[in-house]
């Protein structure tokens, strides 16, 4: 009988002796990246649970310092869902215009009044007429002339609507050449200089 219990203690001892082991050696084994990072979150989320008031204070003040780097991110992150709930948000969205039918009538109709509405229409009209455009400022370039212009470029009458001028384009490279008024834009008068180059 005595045997068995220094046999059973011998046993008991030897166990936690091996377990004692086992963590000093895996203490002074290099950690994984995987590890290390999990480390990491544990310990920055224990100063974060320990100080809010700190960080959330610390985090005010990085994001009035970093506007844009914030408004990238957000940027990023939006697009990143948007990939990820494509179908999703297609569907909702659906089912929001179907129930609000009016409510979205009228705010289209407002948008199109907006500046920032016509300057949408102009530019999705450019592009299904063909016109190119080498970069977004020959784009804006372009938009504020049409919008100032009150006289055609080449025959210098008063345009009569807002509807008789048009931004004249070569038809083989696409390239804008200048604002007119319809008459001038239906004879199609000057040749494109990149074109006879």
């Amino acid at each position: 009988m005595e045997n068995l219990k220094t046999n059973i203690k011998t046993k008991y001892i030897n166990k936690i002796d091996l377990i004692i082991r086992i963590k000093i050696i895996k203490r002074n084994m290099p950690l994984s990246a995987e590890e290390k990072r999990e480390r990491k979150n544990q310990s920055n989320k224990k100063y974060r649970d320990a100080n809010k008031e700190k960080c959330r204070e610390f985090n005010k003040k990085w994001k009035v310092a970093n506007k844009e780097k914030v408004k990238e991110q957000k940027k990023i992150i939006d697009e990143r869902y948007y990939q990820k709930n494509k179908e999703k948000l297609k569907i909702k969205q659906k089912e929001y215009n179907e129930t609000n039918k009016e409510k979205v009538k009228e705010y289209q109709k407002e948008y199109s009044k907006s500046d920032v509405g016509k300057k949408i229409k102009a530019f999705s009209s450019w592009k299904k007429q063909g016109i190119k455009f080498d970069n977004q400022e020959e784009v804006e370039f372009y938009y504020e002339n049409y919008i100032k212009s009150t006289n055609c470029n080449w025959c210098g009458k008063e345009y009569k609507s807002s509807q008789d001028r048009h931004l004249d384009h070569c038809h083989d490279c696409g390239r804008p050449r200048a604002i007119i008024c319809f008459c001038c834009n239906m004879k199609d008068l000057v040749p494109c200089g990149n074109c006879l180059l």
